[in-house]
This record gives structure tokens, sequence and C-alpha cells, in this order.
């Protein structure tokens, strides 16, 4: 294991949305300071960092309250690698990916003319510091705005340029909530840096996809389907993970035919074919004469293709099935775009006579394009889940149908066995053709939707990890954004212990980075390793009296990181979460502080109502907060029994220890004959 790597050591953004001047530090090895007005940056070697982490991993936290700039920060970070990602001599015009980075890249150029963004990220790779800023000339050399003096320990260094072939490691983002990175500003790029095939050639990657039909989404099927392929490529690899083997520990599976995928395409072809891309190649280069394009195929009789398919289910019949299936997300998805034959398989259906002749025709069609299909597909540089099941569809007929582990297909198809007898054809199977992992007789479909989600992120976390270690990378820097939401406390707790068990023995240096509300896992990590954020307001001043807020405004994120008090390093949970930075308040809910400040109040009356009287009674009964309950329960009893004669207030209580007495006696009782 080599301790070189390009490590994320800080971060300075000059203005971008609510970020104004402000520096961040990734690294617990060095404190890095910029002075703006002298335009220097230094840089000082942490003498008494402490590394409790194995020799190839190092662990930075990004904590803050809601829209305190967290985001910003990691999308600003994803710019910057993105475009410095760029290289000139790579521009090739015929290229329509390549043309969309260069006119991106002069866009960003553009923003910095205009001082729209600004800012610089440091690296370093062991031996040498490296700057990244967002001006990127696609037509020079130059990749720098500013000119940045460094001084390391007192002592000028050189501050290069970053170049692409400097660039030895790669990032991965994983988020599983609903939103996304887009935020309204310059956001074309991220749709480019979802799943791609590009071998890991650019190195930015966002997890899971969030594009579905033109909308930012989460397809739950797709995910599932993606999953099961790479827990494939993770088990034939050997690759263990104790945290999910927890829960779920797969050694059965069993594949089955699931037609209802085929005729269900076919059924979308007559109801959602309006607006699909082919409908330019009818309007622009075929000369048959569509007159309502609502109803495309209401000539071709669909049941009766329907029923030409099941026959060849029923026949056992997968090559020319898989061919149907090709043809028809062909059409679904309209990647006349992606490759020029697409347009006469949608001939085929406006043409053909008969639901034979349009089956026989579709399959004769597939045959011919299919062995340009997949280099065709991979040219868009950026693969969504539909290419990448039209790969898997052609990969399924020449990997397992036209081989001998067709035989193996056969004899085990609709049988739960051991997943070692389907290992090799596990990663090859067409998406019609459904997997499902047993562990003995519990099911993946059976667990709840945080363990799947557990499971998704491990297996993709480790799928990429593994496949990264043979590149060119030398370090990957894994973004966690909130990956534990939706984890039990307990499970929050392990997070860390258990991704660092999991990625200790890969021969890959690896920086994790979380984006995290979660006192669990801070707990885990020193202080000179978390970024604290928090926003300014009227009451920042009060809080941080040593920050500098000149120039700020309202709402603008800050990095209180050097004016926090607390270290979450093994810190108890209810002491971190007490503690101001995390809640201003206190712990208790704002709807049952409501409640009770209404009963004090009352009790603070000099004379109560019925109404107020029975109130106070019934929420005093309810509170679980013992010192709480009792010092409420003296003032109330205070007032409610005011007039009590002596006599009368020894009754009361001794109902009252008469009460107590049963209750427990119960309670015993209970416990004795469980």
């Amino acid at each position: 294991m080599g301790v070189s790597w390009m490590e994320l050591i800080y971060l300075w953004v000059e203005e971008y949305k609510n970020i104004h001047k402000q520096g961040f530090n990734f690294s617990g090895r060095y404190r890095c300071e910029y002075d703006e007005a002298k335009n220097e940056l230094t840089i000082k070697k942490n003498e008494d960092y402490v590394n409790i982490f194995p020799p190839n991993i190092n662990v930075t936290a990004v904590v803050g309250e809601n829209g305190s700039g967290k985001t910003s920060v990691i999308k600003f970070i994803f710019m910057l690698i993105f475009y410095n990602n760029f290289n000139k001599n790579d521009y090739d015009k015929s290229d329509e990916y390549q043309q969309f980075r260069a006119a991106e890249t002069l866009k960003y150029k553009n923003a910095e003319a205009n001082n729209q963004y600004k800012g610089f990220l440091i690296l370093f790779n062991g031996s040498d510091f490296y700057k990244a800023s967002m001006l990127i000339d696609v037509y020079s050399n130059n990749t720098s705005y500013i000119g940045i003096p460094a001084f390391l320990n007192g002592q000028q260094i050189d501050l290069s340029s970053i170049e692409r072939e400097n660039i030895d490691f790669y990032s991965i983002h994983f988020n599983y909530m609903l939103d996304t990175l887009k935020d309204g500003n310059h956001d074309e790029f991220i749709d480019t840096i979802y799943h791609k095939s590009d071998g890991y050639e650019t190195s930015l990657l966002l997890e899971p996809y969030k594009r579905v039909n033109n909308k930012e989404q989460i397809d739950i099927n797709n995910l599932e389907y993606l999953s099961q392929q790479k827990f494939a490529n993770v088990f034939r690899l050997g690759i263990k993970n104790q945290f999910i083997e927890k829960f779920f520990n797969p050694n059965k599976v069993k594949i089955s035919i699931n037609i209802q995928k085929i005729l269900n395409k076919i059924d979308r072809l007559s109801a959602n074919f309006q607006g699909n891309p082919l409908l330019a190649v009818i309007d622009n280069q075929n000369p048959i004469r569509i007159t309502n394009k609502n109803n495309l195929f209401v000539h071709t009789n669909l049941d009766d293709v329907k029923s030409q398919v099941m026959e060849l289910f029923k026949k056992n019949d997968y090559a020319n099935l898989n061919k149907i299936y090709i043809a028809l997300k062909i059409l679904e998805k309209g990647y006349h775009r992606k490759f020029e034959d697409s347009k006469k398989i949608l001939n085929i259906f406006l043409e053909s006579n008969n639901a034979q002749e349009t089956i026989d025709n579709m399959i004769k069609e597939v045959d011919e394009i299919k062995s340009d299909l997949i280099n065709i597909l991979k040219k868009a540089g950026t693969l969504d889940f539909e290419m990448q099941k039209l790969i898997n569809s052609v990969n399924f007929e020449s990997q397992i149908l036209n081989t001998e582990e067709k035989k193996i297909f056969d004899k085990y198809l609709n049988c739960k066995v051991d997943i070692k007898l389907l290992s090799n054809l596990l990663t090859n199977i067409a998406p019609w053709v459904d997997i499902e992992y047993f562990e003995d007789d519990k099911s993946y479909k059976s667990l709840s939707s945080g363990e799947k989600t557990l499971f998704s992120f491990m297996i993709n976390l480790m799928y990429q990890v593994n496949n990264l270690k043979d590149t060119k990378y030398k370090q990957i820097n894994l973004f966690l954004d909130e990956t534990e939401l939706g984890l039990h406390p307990q499970w929050q707790k392990q997070y860390l212990k258990y991704i660092i068990m999991t990625l200790k023995d890969f021969d890959i240096n690896i920086h994790i980075i979380f984006i995290t509300h979660s006192p669990f896992i801070l707990s885990d990590i020193p202080k000179e390793n978390v970024i604290f954020l928090d926003k300014f307001d009227e009451k920042t001043k009060e809080k941080y009296p040593k920050l500098n807020i000149d120039g700020l405004k309202n709402g603008n994120c800050i990095n209180v990181s050097n004016h926090i008090d607390i270290n979450p390093f093994g810190s108890n949970i209810h002491t971190l979460l007490s503690h101001g930075f995390f809640m201003e308040d206190g712990l208790m809910g704002e709807f049952a502080k409501e409640k009770i400040n209404i009963a004090i109040k009352y009790l603070n009356q000099e004379q109560l109502s019925e109404e107020e009287i029975e109130y106070c009674e019934n929420i005093i009964s309810i509170i679980g907060e013992p010192v709480l309950k009792s010092t409420l329960k003296t003032m109330f009893d205070n007032k409610k029994y005011a007039n009590e004669s002596k006599i009368d207030k020894l009754k009361r209580q001794q109902k009252e220890i008469e009460e107590a007495i049963l209750k427990e006696e119960q309670r015993v009782k209970s416990n004795e004959e469980s």
C-alpha cells in the first residue's frame, strides 16, 4: 500500500450561491489559510495530528443545519474536478459529448471573467501541492485564473496548476434522497456524470441514477435491478461485508422468465408513443404519412403481436424473445439518436401486414444491427439505465444463449438453488429475466426499505471500489451525502466502523467525506477532521465573537470550525446533541415544549379554571422526563390543593402511595410470570 495520494486539502470559495469568501480544510494533516488581501495561501503541517484510521483511509465530515451550504460546498468541488478533467488535446469537434464539454467549459470561463464564480481547490500528492481553479481555456494551456504564492511552514513552495494527467483520484457522490444536485446554477454538467460507459475516464460519478423519462427521480425497480447485477459481480469475486451480512447474507438464487415485461412494452407502444423521439424520424425522413400520431399502431393488431410473443414463450425460444425485447426497447425509448438503423424497426410496425410478419421482421432486423449496438450505445458517454438494459440484453444472447451456459440456464430456470451454481450467469442476465436472492427462505423482497437501501449502497460501494482499484487512479474520494438516512440509530452508530472494515483491505487509498447530520457518525470522527458550517444571521456575532463577518449577509454559509468548542470524537451522543451547535433550544420536541409551556403558564396564574386544571393534569400525566414531571406535579398540587386540610393531604398522599405499591406489585408479578 503506497502512502502517496492526491489528497483534498483545502477549498476556497470566493463567490458561489450562498458562500462568500470562505475557506474549508478537508485534511486533518494540514491547516490552510488564504489571505485574500495579500493573495497568499499559508499551509501548516499539523504536528499534533493523530491518525486513527487505517493507512489507506482518511475521513472527513461536513456538518451543518439545513441550508448552511453543505451541498453548495460539495457541488463546487465537483465543478472544479469536472472542468479540470477536460483537456484541450482531447477536444474532438466531431464528438457531440466533447462539443458539450467544450461549450460548458467556455461558459464557465465567461462566468469567471464576470466574477460570477471564483474559487480554487488545493490538492497534495505526497510530495507536491497543486491547485485546481474554475477557469479552464480549451484553446490554450492556461488552467488557472489566479497566481497564488503559497507557503508551507513559512517556506515558499511551488503551487502548480493541476493538469488532467495529474488527476489520479476518482470521486463518487452517493445520495439516495429524492433531490439532486441541480439547483438552477449551471446544472448542465450533472447529467453527464451519472452512470457512464467511458471506463471511468471521467473522474466523477453520481450514484444512484436520478433521471427517469426526463424527470429528476429515482426508479426503484431500476435501482434494484442494478443492485442485483452488482451483487452478482461482488459475490463472484468473493468480497464480503459484515454489515449487510447481519441482516441479509444471500446463499440461494432463483431466476425466472417475466414475460409480462415484454408484453407491457407492447401495450405501452400505443399508449405512450406521442412525444417519442422516433416521431422526428417519421416527420423528417420517413415517406409514410401519419395522420394521427396518438394512434400510431392502431392498424397493427397488437393483441396478435402479443399472442405471437406468448407462442415464443411457450416454446422456450428465449433467443427470439430477447430480440423482441431489444426491438421494443429501441422503439420505446427512441434510440435512433444513438444509431440510424433503429428507424427500420419502426417501419416494421408501420408496414407489416400481420403479427407473424411483424415478429419475424423484428427478429431479422435486430440480428442485423445487434453487432454494432453496444459500440454505438457506448459512444453516448453517459449511459442511462435503458441503454444499460439494451447492452445487457445483447450480452445475454452472446454470453449465455449462444454458449454452453445455456444448458445451466435451462436446467435451473424457476429453481431456487445455491448461488454458486449460477454465479457465472447472473452478471449477464437480460432485464426480462427476474433474479431473486434468498438467505435460506428469507427473500430480498421481504427486506424493509431501510435494509434495501443499505444493501444497495454497500453493494454499490464495494462494486465501484473494486473496479477502481485496477484503474489508473491512486485514490477514491467517496462523498457519502446523508447515506445513513433511514437507518436505526444502532446501525448509524456502527456505520463508519463497518464502512472502514469493508474498505481497509482494498489496495487503493480512499478519502471518505461524510455530509451528515448524524451525531452517531460524528462521535467517531476527531474534530480536526470535521468541517462545521452555520448560517449567518443576527445571532452570529454573539455565538462566534471572533469570527470575521465582513461582507456577510443573512443566510450566507460560514465555516465555524475554528470557533466550535466541542470535540465530537468519543463524545456521548446526548452531549453532542445538547451542544448549541446542534440544538439551540434544547432536546425536547417543539410540539411537546409548546404543550408543556401552556401548562406552566396556567400553573403560574393565581386561579385555574376547571378546564385549565384538567389540561394541566392530563399533560403532566404523560410527561416522560422524571424531574420535569415531578416539578410540574408539585406546582400542580400546590395549586389544586391550596386549601386542603392536613388530614385530607395525608389521606391523598396515602392513596397515591397505595396505588404506587399496587402498580409495582403487578409489575413484579408480570416479570416473574414471563
